[in-house]
């Protein structure tokens, strides 16, 4: 009658409920041990791109303490074996054996975010199968952590980066040969950045050739500004050409295009005069948001 009791029963019973993404009925049929199960959940397991494929399962040796099952097994084209360990439990009625499994397929997986910037107070997420994972409160520019998640092939993409940032995805490959799978996605500065700090850069331009100034420049006599504005007797002052580019931009350092200046002193026969300079300063980030700051025009 024990011959019937196949230890094999009890590993591929185990091993189906994975292959048809059924998470936590596998974990409550043999513990994950792991100390991170947020991914080890039917919704993760059911998101997956491809899942287990149970070839065959078959009892090699057995005794009284316990019997060694091999599976063979395929995912995402690869074919693995794995030798797995049942432990012999309590008889039934004294006399008919009962097997227990103890030996998860669980797989570690390094997931990590790279980026241009430390982007102020921005957490650095990704989307593992439809469920955030955070890998740290404030974003760094190198952020990773680790998870355990039952094999498969996973999409995984960057969070909510923000207005400035976008990201890449990519598939996680979980291997069953007990090599690490691993991750690794970045983070971006998008055209919407751009735009951005070159507004605020028009900012200082427009207020370099006004006599008051404005939010960001104290008067066409501020430092900041070019040459050919800092002058106490303009009648005329004005900015020509804006540029709709730059020369060299990064995450914290930029130089504009050039702008060009126009301005008149106000003498009575003054002529018009125009120069070309540029803006080039230091970008700071809080919040998600780029700031220029310690910037000023240069050149002719």
């Amino acid at each position: 009658m024990n011959d019937s009791r196949d230890p094999a029963a009890q590993v591929e019973e185990y091993l189906d409920l994975l292959a048809s993404g059924k998470a936590q009925a596998a974990s409550k049929l043999v513990s994950p041990g792991v100390d991170n199960d947020a991914l080890l959940t039917d919704e993760v397991l059911g998101a997956a791109e491809e899942r287990l494929l149970v070839r065959s399962v078959e009892t090699v040796e057995r005794d009284a303490e316990g019997a060694r099952v091999i599976a063979q097994l395929s995912l995402a084209g690869e074919e693995f074996e794995r030798e797995f360990t049942v432990d012999h439990g309590d008889n039934e009625m004294l006399v008919l054996e009962t097997w227990e499994l103890n030996d998860p397929l669980v797989v570690e997986a390094t997931v990590a975010l790279t980026g241009p910037v430390s982007a102020g107070n921005v957490p650095a997420a990704v989307d593992f199968a439809g469920t955030e994972v955070l890998l740290a409160e404030t974003m760094t520019g190198a952020d990773s952590t680790t998870v355990w998640v039952y094999p498969g092939v996973y999409p995984v993409a960057a969070g909510d980066l923000g207005t400035y940032l976008e990201g890449t995805s990519q598939s996680l490959t979980t291997r069953l040969d007990g090599s690490l799978a691993t991750v690794e996605l970045s983070a971006f500065l998008n055209e919407a950045f751009e735009a951005e700090i070159l507004s605020q850069a028009t900012s200082y331009a427009d207020g370099c050739v006004s006599i008051g100034g404005n939010s960001v420049v104290t008067s066409n006599m501020d430092a900041a500004c070019p040459s050919i504005t800092r002058n106490t007797r303009l009648s005329e002052l004005r900015v020509l050409k804006y540029p709709s580019s730059f020369s060299g931009i990064d995450a914290k350092y930029f130089t504009t295009d050039s702008y060009e200046f126009e301005v008149r002193s106000s003498s009575a026969s003054a002529r018009l005069d125009t120069a070309h300079s540029s803006l080039s300063g230091s970008i700071s980030w809080r919040d998600g948001k780029p700031s220029i700051v310690d910037a000023s025009f240069s050149g002719w």
